[in-house]
């Protein structure tokens, strides 16, 4: 129990002292999202015919031959992978939020094209889980930023400290930023959690959900 409060003190900690960041990366994934729609939209009305031949027919299932575990497996794949490529300049990390991104606008445009009204239908569908995965994409992708400054404070750490050994340097570097890498691991962990919570959504309820909504489904989505 005192793990759990020492955790959730971190968490909030972590997320008090990154909120800008956090701010700036959900403005640019949902900018980019929009972005994607929009662009998506005019390349395949420009190119119906090669649309309806090539990517609707892999459009036309959600998630099929997949299970809840499967869902969270995937995600949280991405989340630890998005978390490690934090090292590399944070490149690797926001390029993940980018592709997600990317995907999303994409994805919305091109199930407008496979019937009327399909683009509602997947915002409806991914509303459920996406509160959880979206939020979770951007906080993985602030997760390998945090880490990112660890690494960078740390060599820097080792490099100004003077008339000590290196394993002293490496100790005194480590202990001097290792909040930073405590936090960037708590905001990982908190992550996996966000998507432990989003598959099993996603696989029982979403399609429940939309149905609900926008009434019986036409087709495309499971």
């Amino acid at each position: 129990m005192n793990i759990l409060v020492k955790y959730k003190d971190v968490l909030i900690e972590t997320l008090k002292e990154n909120k800008k960041m956090i701010v700036i990366f959900t403005a640019m994934y949902f900018i980019i999202a929009i972005a994607t729609y929009f662009f998506a939209n005019s390349v395949i009305t420009s190119n119906y015919a090669q649309f309806q031949s090539t990517m609707a027919p892999n459009l036309n299932v959600i998630g099929e031959g997949k299970t809840a575990l499967d869902l969270f497996l995937n995600n949280s794949r991405s989340v630890v992978l998005s978390y490690i490529g934090g090292i590399f300049f944070a490149l690797f990390s926001i390029f993940a939020l980018i592709v997600n991104a990317f995907a999303l606008g994409s994805q919305t445009a091109s199930f407008g094209f496979i019937q009327a009204g399909g683009s509602l239908r997947f915002i409806a569908y991914l509303i459920p889980h996406g509160i959880f995965e979206i939020t979770g994409t951007i906080l993985e992708t602030v997760a390998g930023v945090i880490l990112f400054k660890f690494v960078w404070r740390f060599l820097k750490g080792l490099s100004n400290s003077k008339g000590a050994g290196f394993k002293e340097k490496l100790s005194n570097s480590y202990q001097n930023n290792r909040q930073t890498l405590i936090q960037s691991f708590a905001l990982m962990i908190f992550c996996i959690i966000l998507m432990a919570i989003a598959a099993p959504i996603e696989y029982y309820i979403s399609k429940a959900f939309c149905n609900l909504i926008l009434g019986p489904d036409p087709g495309f989505l499971i």
